[in-house]
């Protein structure tokens, strides 16, 4: 059951950058997430006290996101552990790698199935799929720290929905806020830390905030170069 967690769940919003990737080029983010919540659910399995009860996680804190450059600021992604459980379609409208600018903006829509495992004793069923949809701006911009290493604060806000079973879906405000830290390496690619928050502030539920960190693969990113002006 833990295999089955850790391989069908799909987490809270991933960081993203708003700039675009090049056609067909892509990028991958291993994402882990520390969910004040998630320590606890645990902590009975390791307690002689409790007798080894536990109960699962509700939600797998590894997540895994793919992400495919169309061109022309669009981007498309596939999120969780395989099989993907989340689409994501994505549009830079401001991009640094497309404009000369050194800030970037995006709109993202996204849509999937969360997987959640209830091993309590009155569960009728142990795994069950909850949908969600999420709409987003994104913003981040990209900083020189020297010839190999870049500094790019990433953020979003939109309005996100999900199903629990509810007669009516649960929705509100959602946000990430984090850093990304590319450093070049061979090949035209970078390896970037991440570091961040995420949260949600649903109408039914308490307010859910996440702490997460990762590991990106991504294309180096270089800004269009000064315009070169026509011949007279």
């Amino acid at each position: 059951m833990v295999l089955l967690a850790l391989l069908g769940a799909c987490s809270i919003a991933m960081l993203r950058p708003a700039h675009s990737l090049d056609k067909l080029s892509a990028s991958g983010n291993l994402g882990v997430l520390v969910d004040p919540a998630f320590s606890p659910e645990l902590s009975g399995c390791f307690d002689p006290a409790s007798g080894g009860v536990c109960q699962l996680p509700a939600q797998s804190p590894l997540d895994l996101e793919y992400r495919l450059g169309l061109g022309r600021g669009f981007e498309l992604g596939a999120r969780g552990l395989l099989p993907p459980r989340a689409l994501s379609l994505k549009y830079a409208f401001l991009d640094e790698r497309r404009h000369r600018t050194s800030v970037s903006l995006a709109v993202q829509v996204e849509a999937g199935a969360q997987v959640t495992v209830d091993d309590g004793p009155l569960a009728p069923f142990p795994v069950a799929l909850v949908p969600f949809a999420r709409g987003d701006l994104l913003a981040s911009g990209t900083s020189r720290l020297g010839p190999n290493m870049q500094f790019r604060p990433v953020g979003s806000v939109g309005w996100w929905v999900e199903s629990r079973g509810a007669p009516t879906p649960d929705q509100g405000l959602g946000w990430t806020a984090g850093v990304f830290l590319p450093v070049r390496i061979p090949g035209g690619f970078a390896v970037a830390p991440v570091v961040g928050v995420s949260g949600w502030f649903p109408a039914r539920h308490v307010t859910e905030v996440y702490a997460r960190f990762g590991l990106a693969i991504e294309p180096w990113l270089d800004r269009p170069g000064p315009r070169i002006p026509a011949a007279p």
